[in-house]
C-alpha cells in the first residue's frame, strides 16, 4: 500500500508544522481541538516520514496471502536459481518456507559487497513457529561462530502490538564480494538478524533475515531498518 507522505504534494517537511496550526487556526479550532488534531497530523507525517524509507509498493509472498515493503536501496530481487550463497546465509541452507531475498551491492575501498534480506513464509497448519525457531537455531549452532547462539529472552513488540521472536548474530561468517572486478569468497565480520513473527494466531509464519558486512553498518542501519520492515508484514484478510 501506498503511503502518500506530504513531500509527495510539494511541501517541504520544515513548513508542516506551521501549515498545521495556521489550517487549525483558521478552520476555528478551540485550543482541545487544535491540541489533539495537531497532535494526530504530526503523528501521521512522522509515521508516513518513517515508511518513505521503504518501497511503497508491498511485495506478495505465498501467493499473496502476505505482503511486506522493504528499503528502497534494494535493487534486486532474487528467487533461489542464484548461486545460494546470494540467497540464504550459509549456516542457514534449509531456510523455512524459502520465498526470496533481495540483494544491494555496495562498493567499499574498491570491493563490492553484499547486503540481503532473505524472506520465507510458512503456514503455522503446517509447521508451528516453535518447530521453525528450534530448526534455525540448531542449523546456525553448527557453525563454529555461532555455538552458542540464543533467540532473544524477550519478544519485540511493535507499535502496533505485533510480536516478533529475534536472533542476533554477530561474528565472523562467510561473504562472497568483488575485489577489483574479481570474486572472492572469505570469512569475515558481519551481522545477521533473524526475525520470526510471533502473532499467536496468525496463519502464516514469516521468517525475515538481514545479513551485512561490517563495512556497511553505516550505509545501512539495520537497528533502525528491520523493526520497520516486520511493520509492514501483513496477512491477507483469510
Amino acid at each position: 500500500m501506498s503511503i502518500p507522505t506530504p513531500l509527495s504534494r510539494g511541501f517541504h517537511p520544515a513548513c508542516l508544522p506551521l501549515m498545521l496550526v495556521l489550517g487549525l487556526v483558521m478552520a476555528g479550532c478551540s485550543s482541545g481541538e487544535y491540541t489533539t488534531d495537531f497532535g494526530k497530523s504530526l503523528g501521521e507525517y512522522r509515521t508516513a516520514a518513517e515508511f518513505s524509507r521503504l518501497h511503497a509498493a508491498a511485495t506478495p509472498l505465498a501467493g499473496g496471502a502476505v505482503s511486506v515493503q522493504v528499503p528502497r536501496f534494494f535493487d534486486s530481487q532474487l528467487d533461489g536459481k542464484e548461486d545460494p550463497r546470494r540467497t540464504v546465509p550459509p549456516f542457514l541452507k534449509e531456510y523455512p518456507g524459502f520465498e526470496l531475498a533481495f540483494e544491494k551491492q555496495f562498493v567499499v575501498a574498491g570491493a563490492s559487497l553484499p547486503v540481503v534480506l532473505t524472506v520465507g513464509v510458512v503456514p503455522t497448519n503446517e509447521r508451528q513457529r516453535e518447530d521453525i525457531e528450534s530448526a534455525i537455531l540448531e542449523q546456525v549452532r553448527a557453525d563454529e561462530s555461532f555455538p552458542e547462539a540464543e533467540w532473544n529472552k524477550q519478544l519485540h513488540t511493535t507499535p502496533e502490538g505485533k510480536k516478533w521472536q529475534v536472533l542476533c548474530l554477530s561474528g565472523m561468517q562467510m561473504f562472497d564480494r568483488k575485489v577489483a572486478g574479481n570474486p572472492e569468497t572469505k570469512r569475515s565480520e558481519g551481522t545477521c538478524e533473524i526475525w520470526v513473527s510471533a502473532e499467536p494466531k496468525q496463519a502464516f509464519c514469516t521468517v525475515l533475515t538481514w545479513r551485512i558486512p561490517n563495512e556497511l553498518v553505516k550505509q545501512v542501519p539495520l537497528a533502525e531498518l528491520a523493526p520497520l520492515t516486520v511493520r509492514t508484514v501483513v496477512e491477507a484478510a483469510q
